[in-house]
């Protein structure tokens, strides 16, 4: 599945959102043998020097019913500063059976700090619950480096690329 929502950023990735207002797209996930394996969903939406992008899979058939009804989500919120995607904040919520997670990570760009707050639950109720700074600072979070990318390196050239924010 996460193969999946990476495929789907990186065919948006292609697209100039500089214009867009709202952008959609729809996949339907498959796999060999095991045929369709669940649908993902992506919205990108700007107003302004705004932009939110929300990303949903969900597993489908025999596979819903093997991963206990697995599903993912994915927001992303920020600013747009020369045409490039700076994330503000990235939420991440994972759902399947009676057990839930949520991953939420903040970016103070002032203090060049990312905050992750963490949440577990199992059957409605938190069992654990989190938060800490991280030892790295990044203007990109997982959505808006596919965004991001085709304006940091050429995607035409083969090779080994090291992304940096200097």
């Amino acid at each position: 599945m996460k193969k999946t929502i990476l495929f789907v950023i990186l065919l948006l990735t292609y697209t100039s959102y500089a214009e867009v207002k709202n952008l959609d797209a729809t996949y339907s996930v498959s796999y060999g043998m095991f045929g369709k394996l669940g649908i993902s969903e992506a919205h990108l939406e700007t107003d302004g020097n705004t932009y939110s992008i929300k990303v949903s899979a969900k597993t489908t058939g025999i596979v819903k019913r093997l991963s206990q009804n697995r599903q993912e989500y994915y927001l992303s919120q920020g600013h747009v500063v020369d045409g490039m995607l700076i994330s503000d904040s990235l939420e991440v919520r994972r759902s399947h059976g009676n057990k839930a997670s949520i991953k939420r990570y903040v970016i103070d760009h002032k203090k060049k700090r990312v905050t992750k707050s963490y949440i577990k639950k199992r059957a409605g109720k938190v069992y654990q619950n989190d938060s800490k700074i991280l030892d790295f600072y990044s203007k990109d979070d997982l959505l808006t480096l596919y965004f991001n990318l085709p304006k940091r390196i050429d995607l035409k050239k083969a090779g080994t690329y090291e992304l940096s924010d200097q």
